[in-house]
């Protein structure tokens, strides 16, 4: 074991869901900000139905899109961490954050997950697998502690 290797990151992308895990994972990925004193592009995507147009106002996910990414922004203050807030709307969740993770350079995306079980299998959903499958750059997931 050879001494260990600390990592700074420029640029950390944190997709914001409305998931109690996604709270644990805000101040993660705070900390990782504070620590390497960079910026953290807190992200709200609005998953879209195919049934209605991507500029639907949406008004009640807006609006709790807005309440999250305040939320964040106030705490990024209470870390000294300048938090960039963003929500996009999309069909896709998956690729919205592999995408905005692609644009603004990001070196780690921060993930809250729910853990599931299938066939005695811990499996996360189809976001997860997909940035998992196609970021360009470091993901970390956290899920609460079983038990």
């Amino acid at each position: 074991f050879g001494p260990a290797v600390e990592v700074e990151y420029r640029s950390i992308l944190l997709p914001l869901t409305e998931h109690a895990i996604t709270d644990e994972m805000t101040v993660t990925a705070l900390r990782l900000a504070a620590e390497s004193g960079t910026k953290l592009i807190a992200l709200y995507p609005i998953q879209v139905p195919l049934d209605r147009p991507l500029a639907d106002p949406m008004a009640e996910e807006s609006e709790r899109a807005e309440h999250e990414l305040r939320e964040a922004a106030a705490l990024g203050s209470q870390y000294g961490v300048s938090v960039i807030t963003r929500i996009v709307r999309t069909r896709n969740v998956g690729e919205a954050i592999v995408d905005e993770a692609r644009r603004r350079g990001s070196e780690i995306i921060v993930l809250g997950a729910e853990q599931r079980q299938r066939g005695g299998e811990k499996m996360f959903g189809r976001v997860i697998d997909y940035v998992l499958r196609n970021a360009d750059c470091r993901v970390m997931v956290g899920t609460p502690a079983l038990g």
